[in-house]
């Protein structure tokens, strides 16, 4: 298929291919209804989409026009031996587990050698029929292929009796074999010397008695309502049938009635077999887990570097094609992008078509399958409840797991906690300055926002209050005694380690001093630490003046509240503040908590003083 077309190449006559498109387009409609019951009945019918549902049906149609002209030849058009030869052919997928295409071409192939010696065309229609039954049962006995009976069959007809081995039913490839077997039969009434003595209903007659005696006559019908293999090559006859009759057209019913019945056969035979299967994997799950984690830790180690050292190679020889490599790409997806677009529409329309089709067949469901999916839910939920307790308890031993975890690494952590805290003491020391004037900032902002919030805090504060009672009113003896037994599990292991605890805390001071005098050179800790905090103050006092702008706008925004909070003001806040305020809140909807804003003085560019009085 290229560019939305679909083309076909056939032998022979395809005069009426193009009327029987027009079929398959017409009946399409029809079987999606169809199709869609068969869903509802719990059959799945398999499709490659519209397009190769259409070329299959048009190339099976083409066969079907050729075999069944053939049929038409030998007997004419309309005639009774034709319908006959017809009618047998729409059952042959049970009888046969052929399709209608199948058993057409074997009549055919067989008939014009099975008509000499045999006068009338009924007889030769019966006796073909009944040659094409011995193979097809001879074939769903022994397995191979429906072929390599039939032309066994076909051949001892013409005379050569040499591939009658074939067909295991004890016959002799000789001529000389199958006058023995003719003799010893006792189906010919007669004793003969020389196969030219035999016509071709006595060759056939022969035959059907061995294979009725090797348990081979009737096999196929037994195989397609037993076995897994039978019923599947029912239900693909059924399908094949199918596919011609779209193109066909006329009454779909029966070929989809067909395809229904033998689908249904077919997953009669097939379920019990997953669920056994399902069932032994089960329980031989466990084995196999056991073996692969037995040798996955030798196997990883062996083959795992060498695999992540090819993978690196083969990323580093990739690397280098990357720019050409991506251009083409862009392009491909540009290209991909048009097409969507292009088709859009079309599966648009489709799709909805179809979603229309499966939400009104699974409307017409919801009736019987809701209910057992809520009570599939229940039984599921009930079932967890059940082994909660279960659950609770892989949950604690899980945190038993962890913290037995936790103690286990305690160690490695105290070895490199010295090394930990000489590197934080130092970074600590010389990000003081800076951490201190963010942390101012931050504080002046925290207090404005706070005091945004505090309405909504008091009016929240009653219900806040009225749920922790219940809480506690609901929960307080359990937690008390959980606390007792806490408190009293703490104390008694605080005892155990009390004196592993003092000397660690010795040990971590000590190594902490050493440290801090390693890096600084400290001999005289006295001396040394009050040059550090020289050096501190000198910082705070250098960042104080860089973050001046910073600390300047966030008590500007503190006091930019609303007039409730603050009456007005007339603010003048500069590096040098001299500000004279004096406002008296009259009415505060905090109830007149805050009373007065006072007076706020300042000084030098260094030295602030800002005040909020009560």
């Amino acid at each position: 298929m290229n560019g939305g077309t679909v083309t076909f190449h056939f032998n022979g006559d395809d005069k009426k291919l193009n009327s029987s498109v027009g079929n398959v387009s017409k009946n399409l409609g029809g079987i999606a209804g169809k199709i869609g019951s068969a869903f509802a009945k719990g059959t799945a019918v398999a499709a490659a989409g519209i397009s190769a549902l259409v070329g299959a049906s048009v190339k099976a149609y083409g066969e079907f026009e050729q075999l069944s002209g053939g049929i038409e030849a030998l007997f004419g058009k309309g005639s009774q031996e034709m319908q006959k030869v017809m009618q047998t052919s729409e059952n042959a997928y049970k009888n046969l587990t052929m399709s209608q295409n199948e058993y057409l071409n074997a009549f055919n192939n067989t008939y014009s050698i099975m008509k000499n010696g045999i006068g009338e065309n009924a007889d030769a229609i019966e006796y073909t029929n009944k040659m094409i039954q011995i193979s097809s049962d001879l074939y769903n006995t022994y397995g191979g292929s429906i072929e390599q009976y039939s032309g066994a069959i076909n051949w001892a007809l013409k005379g050569t009796y040499s591939y009658l081995d074939n067909l295991n039913i004890g016959i002799k490839g000789t001529k000389e074999g199958f006058i023995e077997a003719a003799n010893q039969s006792g189906v010919l009434n007669k004793q003969i010397k020389d196969t030219s003595e035999l016509t071709n209903d006595e060759i056939v007659n022969v035959i059907e008695y061995y294979a009725k005696n090797a348990g081979a006559l009737g096999r196929t019908a037994t195989e397609a309502e037993t076995t897994i293999q039978g019923s599947f090559n029912m239900m693909k006859a059924s399908w094949s049938d199918l596919l011609v009759a779209f193109t066909k057209g006329g009454d779909l019913s029966k070929p989809i009635d067909n395809l229904i019945s033998s689908a249904g056969k077919f997953g009669v035979q097939i379920i019990p077999a997953i669920q056994t299967a399902l069932g032994s994997i089960a329980n031989a799950l466990p084995n196999i887990i056991n073996k692969i984690v037995s040798v996955l830790p030798g196997l990883l180690q062996s083959i795992l570097p060498g695999l992540i050292k090819s993978v690196i190679n083969l990323i580093k020889s990739l690397a280098k094609y990357i720019p050409q490599l991506i251009p083409i790409l862009i392009q491909g997806i540009s290209s991909l992008i048009q097409g969507i677009v292009t088709y859009l529409p079309t599966l648009i329309t489709s799709l909805i078509k179809a979603a229309v089709l499966l939400l009104n067949s699974l409307a017409d469901q919801l009736p019987t399958i809701l209910p057992i999916l809520v009570n599939a839910i229940i039984d599921g939920l009930l079932s967890i409840l059940d082994n909660i307790d279960q659950l609770v308890d892989a949950g604690i031993n899980l945190i038993m797991g962890l913290a037995d975890g936790l103690i286990a690494a305690i160690p490695i952590i105290i070895e490199k906690l010295p090394i930990i805290i000489e590197k934080l003491v130092t970074k600590l020391i010389s990000l003081a300055p800076k951490l201190s004037m963010v942390g101012l900032t931050l504080i002046i902002k925290l207090i404005a926002g706070l005091i945004c919030a505090i309405p909504k805090l008091i009016a929240s504060i009653p219900k806040i209050i009225t749920a922790i009672v219940n809480g506690l009113k609901n929960g307080i003896g359990k937690i008390v005694k959980i606390g007792g037994d806490m408190i009293n599990g703490l104390i008694n292991g605080l005892k155990g380690m009390a004196g592993k605890a003092v000397n660690a805390a010795k040990n971590i001071g000590k190594s902490i001093l050493n440290g801090i005098k390693g890096v600084l050179g400290i001999h005289s800790p006295s001396t040394e630490f009050a040059m550090v905090g020289k050096f501190s103050m000198l910082g705070y006092e250098e960042g104080l003046e860089k973050m001046q702008p910073e600390i300047q706008r966030s008590i500007d925004s503190m006091f930019s509240l609303s007039p409730q909070m603050t009456g007005s003001m007339n603010n003048s806040l500069s590096p040098s503040i001299n500000v004279q305020n004096n406002v008296s809140v009259e009415t505060d909807p905090l109830g007149q908590v805050v009373n007065k804003i006072k007076t706020f003085s300042g000084g030098s560019r260094n030295d602030y003083n800002y005040g909020v009085g009560v």
